[in-house]
């Protein structure tokens, strides 16, 4: 484990999202704070933004070329950020009439997507916040929402199941409806094919969207319930952070935890490589873990080698 220069903030991170190129990640904190390190050198590339937000950040992210960073905040505003300098670039405080919780954006099209507490998501040009799309989802307090990496997909759960919506469009794409306990974390694979999901049961379970229902075979190993999953940017490992502040890490194909349970204080992101897990140390400053090595066994090449020596 490897830790970075503390930065002093008063409040904890809760929002976390890395540059496509890797070299960058992006804190936003409860206390309306936005800090920007450097991945490789563990150290901020310029002081803290604080007050950036007048409310508690829920997402931040980077736009598709990793020049700009945006926030999205209890205060209702999305503000957008210069990412090399921390230059204040734009503020769209009237997109939303509520809290903003989710900002991403749509990858190829030069648009955002954001959804906000009373429902409303907003599909809008990145530069000058013109919005081109607005469709409904239903949350309540026991509702929990993910984007895909490329911003196309929006999914929106509860105990009564999980619907996935078409961002362009505003249509929604796949619905399971079945009982469950709470679902208190979520995300898309990277190619946005297939779902993980954290359930109040303790354990994970994952859907392939192209089936009707989830997959037989839960992640099981949390003493606690899940409060963040990720998929791997490579697809071959699932990490998560239970309530007890534990990590576990799992090979995506065998369901077999590869690491943990370690200590760590989610949120959490990968890196660009899949190789390391991104988190905040305890003074907020960004530490890392590596992720095991996934190792494919060879079995059926193995066998012909011998058919064939």
């Amino acid at each position: 484990m490897i830790e970075g220069n503390g930065v002093e903030t008063h409040g904890n991170v809760i929002s976390i999202a890395v540059a496509p190129h890797g070299k960058q990640i992006v804190f936003g904190t409860t206390d309306g704070t936005v800090t920007c390190w450097e991945v490789d050198h563990l150290r901020t590339s310029f002081p803290p933004i604080v007050g950036a937000h007048e409310g508690i950040i829920n997402s931040v992210c980077y736009s598709s070329d990793a020049h700009l960073v945006a926030s999205a905040s209890d205060d209702k505003a999305i503000r957008i950020w210069d990412a090399e300098t921390g230059s204040a670039m734009a503020c769209f405080s009237e997109l939303h009439a509520d809290g903003v919780l989710i900002v991403g954006p749509v990858y190829g099209m030069g648009t955002m997507v954001s959804l906000s507490r009373d429902n409303v998501v907003h599909v809008w040009k990145a530069q000058t916040g013109d919005v081109e799309n607005t469709f409904h989802v239903f949350l309540n307090s026991q509702s929990i929402a993910a984007l895909s990496r490329d911003g196309k997909k929006l999914l929106t759960a509860s105990r009564t199941g999980i619907i996935t919506w078409n961002t362009i469009t505003g249509e929604s794409i796949k619905e399971i409806a079945w009982q469950i306990p709470m679902v208190l974390c979520a995300g898309f694979s990277p190619d946005a094919e297939k779902i993980v999901f954290g359930l109040g049961d303790n354990v994970i379970q994952s859907w392939d969207l192209e089936k009707s229902e989830v997959d037989s075979f839960p992640f099981e190993g949390h003493e606690e319930p899940p409060l963040y999953v990720m998929w791997s940017p490579n697809g071959k490992t699932i990490a998560s952070v239970a309530q007890d502040n534990s990590l576990r890490i799992w090979d995506a194909k065998t369901r077999k935890c590869i690491l943990g349970p370690c200590g760590i204080k989610g949120p959490f992101a990968y890196s660009h490589d899949s190789n390391l897990i991104l988190f905040p140390g305890v003074d907020n400053s960004l530490d890392t873990f590596e992720v095991p090595v996934v190792r494919v066994v060879y079995k059926y090449l193995f066998v012909l080698l011998i058919h064939f020596s």
